[in-house]
């Protein structure tokens, strides 16, 4: 079966909620309102964690003589709160450590007796002149050339268009299992609307019975790093407890 597109994403929703379908690309109230719910919960999504299904690899270079690589081409499709990895040049083993900003800070510029004087040995997020992302190292690239570091980052979901072309990058399935309950669940909280409880233990799952729902399942199936080292679907019933708790 196909991965459903944004329309068919929308005509879902709408008879979900009992709302008139309308025509598609129309504009109508009911139709947007659908479309920005799905949108939301399919950034929701992305948002749990680094996953699987969301990462590229491509390389990026750092020019001799330049302590940072302007990522602009890349930038629209870069998610710069997740899991990103340079990787050494020339096929070593091995990764350049990642230090956020607070750490960057401090982060000594040198490290005496490395073998690598000439290269960095960090990386973290920056931004450019002109407001664009882009990596900087903790030093000078002076090797005497050009160094290509095998690059992998996860990419921002996409925003759905109510037509017949955009698609989740969910893989096959979850727009039906995750997806769309997932917008209808937070669609009817929000609204008032019964059904949204039952909906909501389907996914999240039940602490006391030890389901962790389909989130659970779907985590520990597509998450690519664990920010947490609990299992996945603790994670998941740890936030349960904690949306229960905070009355959300």
């Amino acid at each position: 079966m196909a991965k459903l597109k944004g329309q068919a994403l929308v005509d879902r929703l709408c008879d979900r909620m009992g709302w008139a379908k309308g025509v598609a690309g129309s504009g109508a109230a009911e139709r947007v309102n659908a479309l920005n719910a799905i949108n939301e919960a399919l950034q929701a999504i992305a948002q749990l964690g680094s996953l699987d299904f969301l990462k590229v690899r491509t390389n990026v270079t750092l020019a001799s003589g330049f302590d940072f690589v302007d990522i602009s081409t890349l930038s629209p499709t870069i998610d710069t709160s997740k899991q990103a990895t340079l990787a050494l040049p020339g096929g070593r083993k091995g990764a350049l450590r990642f230090l956020d900003e607070d750490n960057w800070l401090v982060a000594p510029m040198y490290e005496y007796g490395a073998w690598n004087t000439d290269r960095p040995s960090y990386w973290t997020w920056s931004t450019g002149t002109a407001g664009a992302p882009r990596i900087a190292f903790d030093r000078v690239n002076s090797s005497g050339g050009s160094l290509t570091y095998p690059f992998t980052y996860q990419q921002i979901e996409a925003t759905l268009v109510d037509d017949n072309i955009t698609q989740p990058v969910l893989p096959e399935g979850y727009e039906l299992t995750l997806l769309l309950p997932f917008a209808e669940c937070e669609e009817k909280r929000k609204l008032g609307y019964d059904g949204w409880q039952q909906i909501h233990g389907v996914l999240w799952g039940d602490e006391e019975s030890g389901d962790s729902g389909r989130f659970g399942r779907f985590l520990d199936h597509h998450r690519a790093g664990k920010e947490d080292p609990k299992p996945d679907s603790e994670q998941v019933r740890r936030a349960q407890a904690a949306q229960i708790s905070e009355g959300t």
